[in-house]
Order: C-alpha cells, then sequence, then structure tokens
C-alpha cells in the first residue's frame, strides 16, 4: 500500500510539472517585444530546477508489463517537455537579437556591434552546438557572418519530437531498469570518454577506453541526449528531415526523424527499425510538444509542483 502510494503522490507531481511544461511562460507579444525577458528565463530555470529533483522510480519492482511501461512514458515524457521548452526559449531569445540586426546589403564588410550579453548567449550556443566548427564571434561582427551563425544555431534549436526519446529510452535503458539508468541516470546510452566520467559496460573490448556516462539526474540525461542530436555531425541527416519537414509545412514526428539515427547503434537500420516500431506499438505520437502561454500559470504551477514534491517526500521518509 506504501509502494502504492508513493507512486500515486509522484504521478500528480508528474502530472503538475507536465501541465506546467507544456505552458510557454510568458505571453507571445510581450516576449517578441523583449519585455520580461528575465522573469521568463527565472522561471524557466525553475521548472528545470523541479525536473531535476524527479529521481527515477524502482521499475523493476512493477509486475505488471503495461502498467510498467505506462509509467516509463509518464514520467519521461514531462522531462522532455521541458527540455524542448529550454530550446524553444533559446531560439526565441536568439529571434530577437537576429529580428534587431539591419539587413544584408550586398557588402562584405558591413559590420555591427553586439552587446556584450548577446554575443556571451551566441558564443555559449556556437560553442554548445556547433563543436568547434566555428570559432567565437567578437566585435565589431562582420554582419553576412553573423546571419549565417544565427541562421545555423536556429536550425539546432528546433524540438525533438517527445515520441522519439521515448522510445530511445525505453530501447537503450530496458525501460528504465538498466545498470546505467539506475546508477547513472542514463537513459540514451550516452558514452563518455575520461576515466571515472561513468560506468564500464561489462562487456567492453579490452582496447576500448569509453564509460556509459553518470548524471546527476535523469533531466540531465535527456539534455544532453537532445544536445547530442542538435550537435553532433552524425545526426546532420536528422536535422536536415525536421528542417525540411518543418519548411514544407509540416510537423516532424519521432518515427520520421529515427531515419536520422543510422549512426546511433551499431545495429543501424534494424534499430531505426525497432524504434519506428515501438513508437507505433505504442502510440507515442500522442505526446504532442506544445508552446502555450501563460506566465501566471505556470508561477502557480510551479508552486503546486513544489507543494507536491514536499508531500511526496513525507511520504517517503514515513
Amino acid at each position: 500500500m506504501a509502494l502504492i502510494m508513493r507512486y500515486r503522490t509522484w504521478l500528480l507531481s508528474l502530472l503538475v510539472l507536465f501541465a506546467g511544461a507544456t505552458l510557454y511562460l510568458v505571453e507571445h507579444r510581450r516576449f517578441e517585444q523583449g519585455a520580461a525577458i528575465d522573469v521568463y528565463e527565472r522561471q524557466l530555470a525553475r521548472l528545470e530546477a523541479l525536473a531535476r529533483q524527479q529521481p527515477l522510480p524502482d521499475f523493476r519492482s512493477i509486475e505488471d508489463t503495461q502498467a510498467r511501461k505506462q509509467l516509463f512514458f509518464d514520467f519521461l515524457a514531462p522531462l522532455v517537455q521541458t527540455a524542448n521548452n529550454v530550446l524553444a526559449f533559446q531560439a526565441r531569445k536568439l529571434s530577437l537579437i537576429q529580428n534587431r540586426l539591419p539587413a544584408v546589403t550586398g557588402d562584405t564588410a558591413q559590420t555591427v556591434e553586439l552587446a556584450a550579453d548577446a554575443l556571451s548567449f551566441i558564443d555559449m550556443l556556437t560553442q554548445r552546438y556547433l563543436r568547434g566548427a566555428a570559432e567565437p564571434l567578437a566585435n565589431p561582427v562582420a554582419l553576412p557572418l553573423l546571419h549565417e551563425r544565427l541562421e545555423d544555431i536556429e536550425q539546432r534549436l528546433l524540438p525533438v519530437p517527445a515520441s522519439l526519446p521515448l522510445a530511445q529510452a525505453a530501447i537503450e535503458s530496458a525501460w528504465g531498469t538498466s545498470r546505467f539508468a539506475r546508477v547513472g541516470n542514463n537513459l540514451f546510452g550516452q558514452w563518455c570518454f575520461q576515466q571515472g566520467c561513468g560506468l564500464v559496460p561489462r562487456a567492453r573490448p579490452a582496447d576500448a577506453a569509453h564509460e556509459v556516462a553518470n548524471f546527476e539526474s535523469v533531466y540531465d540525461s535527456v539534455v544532453a541526449y537532445l544536445l547530442n542530436l542538435n550537435g553532433h555531425p552524425a545526426y546532420a541527416d536528422l536535422r536536415a528531415i525536421r528542417l525540411s519537414t518543418i519548411e514544407a509545412g509540416r510537423q516532424p514526428d519521432g518515427a520520421m526523424l529515427a531515419g536520422g539515427l543510422i549512426s546511433y547503434s551499431q545495429r543501424g537500420q534494424v534499430y531505426v527499425d525497432d524504434i519506428r516500431t515501438l513508437i507505433v506499438n505504442n502510440k507515442l505520437s500522442r505526446y504532442v510538444h506544445t508552446q502555450e502561454r501563460g506566465a501566471s500559470q505556470i508561477r502557480a504551477l510551479t508552486r503546486q509542483l513544489t507543494a507536491r514534491l514536499k508531500m511526496a517526500n513525507g511520504v517517503q521518509s514515513q
């Protein structure tokens, strides 16, 4: 009974987090005008902090297969939603900078002075998503180069349909029961290459040096996964499929983007087929990223989530 009550309380917390993550945190018009960006950023940081407090449930203790699968999706979906909202915020903040730039006239010597905070923000995104493929910018910035840089980054800040990470996490973590998931909060099998950065696979070849990365929280694993898809050269095809689909006026889905994951696993096309099958069989396309507005609603929802987390901690300590 105590276990059931614990999961019920935990699920209530996740439902509130999911509702909060699906709202866009600030009125669209005010954001477009550049107002309340700091407030928005603080609210989003608070939402991320709450997401990081969500521990991985003990999925091995749930004997019913369907219940275990549904709980796995219900646990992970709001974390993916929150991480996608961070991408959406970065994209909108970048668009504010872009909208204030003068148009390129064809003069290759045309330059612009960027504010220090704007320059720092662009360089942070460059480092995260372009991974050494581009040099940091310095004032005065060549305007054609700046427009090209912003467009490149913007294409990497598009959301990833939730159905894709839900399916991959299920495969890579054995529905949250693998050693890498339970010990290292790693649901996506991400590798690292510094000694002690993660867990050594038991079947690792003697001449290999990789480990399976440890993360402070499951949410950090989700963030790293999205960064991997949006930044690594191996997934350029995935990003191209996503962009062309959006430019054609359609919404990309996980099964479609899975075609750009041939390099994710040594199993290649078989791995891609498994992802698509899991998405279809579990109807994961129902988990849709939304960008609704309402800063006041987010504030109310995060207060409710904080209260529910305290209640959950109280139940667990009994």
